[in-house]
């Protein structure tokens, strides 16, 4: 308590007051000698102020009540620490512009206010959060290597224990990018965290050859987490076929697109313009999955326009109309020519298009995003399989689309010489 007694008189005359004290108030300001429960304090003639310290014992509340005279008037400001709760009751304070909002009160004579204080109460919960998780894994043909980054916040130091899969290799560990000493105790990995953010960055191998099925690896931390970023690099001879892991990651749409293929080749077998059976479409449309869906629309239309041209044989058909024809369907059949040659060359050489979407992955990078998790981190996975899977088939594919055409192009140059390959106007016949 720091009590401050000024005077509002003007100067020349002393003055003799006999102050209240607190209940409990030990005043510890030298040459201050209380009695009873107050304090006699004497201003000098030309003394302007008087102050001193003094201590409360511990307790829950107190009462600030004004001397019911008329010899002064009292203000009374309160400044708590954060670790206190302070409720006030009686009269209402104000709160300077000037004081960082401390409160204020200025009461008459006999006027009280009560002071209820407490310290909050220690909530139970963990002392470090983990707010960021980075799993990274690169599987191998006879290894795979994986990289995890945590973002720890901490209120007490103390080890941070993870736990990682059986037969781990450490290969790196940095604590907010420092190397520490690797501490290990059988599959779990002691990290000497302390107070505060830090960044912690382990790196481990294990001897596992990649699988159809891989998934990321199991790890545990000791407390739940926040922002999960799980990550997959496939190697660049594998044939991804499927995704599994948190709802917000990849997901391969070539399914769908084949299911589509096929019911297309239904319709289209059942059409009875052109020489292709309903297998023939479906082999045809699983070529064209390759391609752009335009590309796949173009060159089955000019089948059928090709096919509409076998049609046009009468002479009512006009000569400008068949000519025009005749000009479009050889303009066009260098990009379809294109188009096959594509698909033959990425079924050869390239990789697959599986037409992988979501959360920014793409075929050769997998990422996954779960908000919140347990203490044991979620896994995410991929089924593969040899590149050379892929082009096993397309080599098959390629085959009977070369034994197809020595079928098609006889059929395909018939629609196209129907009536003769170019229109003239005949000429007129004179009587002799």
């Amino acid at each position: 308590v720091r009590t401050t007694v000024r005077r509002l008189s003007p100067r020349g005359k002393a003055i003799a007051l006999s102050l209240p004290l607190l209940p409990g108030e030990r005043i510890l300001t030298a040459d201050r000698n209380p009695s009873e429960g107050r304090l006699n304090v004497r201003l000098g003639a030309n003394e302007d102020a008087v102050s001193w310290e003094s201590e409360l014992p511990p307790g829950d509340a107190l009462v600030l009540q004004a001397e019911k005279t008329d010899r002064w008037v009292e203000t009374w400001s309160l400044v708590a620490s954060p670790v206190w709760n302070v409720v006030t009751s009686g009269i209402e304070p104000v709160f300077e512009a000037d004081a960082d909002l401390v409160p204020v009160w200025h009461p008459w004579p006999g006027e009280a206010v009560t002071l209820t204080i407490a310290r909050p109460e220690a909530v139970p919960g963990e002392t470090v959060t983990v707010s960021r998780v980075e799993l990274q894994g690169k599987p191998g043909a006879q290894q795979r290597t994986h990289r995890l980054e945590l973002s720890v916040n901490a209120s007490l130091g103390h080890d941070f224990a993870i736990d990682l899969p059986e037969n781990a290799e450490i290969t790196e560990l940095t604590l907010a990018g420092n190397p520490i000493p690797i501490r290990k105790e059988k599959q779990r990995v002691l990290v000497p965290i302390r107070p505060g953010e830090q960044e912690i960055v382990l790196a481990w191998r294990d001897a596992k050859p990649l699988e159809m099925w891989t998934r990321s690896a199991p790890v545990t931390l000791p407390v739940e987490s926040a922002n999960i970023t799980l990550e997959q690099d496939l190697p660049g001879d594998r044939w991804l076929l499927w995704t599994n892991g948190p709802l917000r990651g990849p997901a391969v749409r070539f399914w769908p697109i084949l299911l589509l293929a096929v019911l297309v080749a239904l319709v289209l077998g059942r059409l009875p313009l052109t020489p292709l059976r309903t297998w023939e479409w479906l082999l045809l449309l699983l070529g064209l999955t390759q391609v752009h869906l335009l590309a796949s629309l173009f060159l089955i239309g000019w089948l059928f326009v090709l096919a509409w041209r076998g049609t046009l044989t009468g002479e009512k058909t006009s000569l400008g109309s068949i000519n025009s024809l005749q000009v479009l369907l050889v303009m066009a059949a260098l990009p379809v020519a294109l188009i096959l040659l594509f698909i033959l060359h990425r079924g050869l050489l390239g990789h697959p298009e599986m037409y992988v979407l979501g959360n920014s992955s793409y075929a050769q990078n997998l990422t996954w995003y779960e908000p919140r998790s347990g203490a044991t981190l979620p896994r995410a996975g991929f089924l593969s399989v040899s590149v050379w899977w892929y082009r096993g088939l397309m080599l098959l594919w390629a085959l009977w689309l070369a034994r197809s055409f020595l079928r098609w192009v006889p059929w395909g140059w018939a629609q196209f010489s129907a009536g003769g390959l170019w229109r003239t106007t005949p000429k007129p016949k004179y009587a002799g």
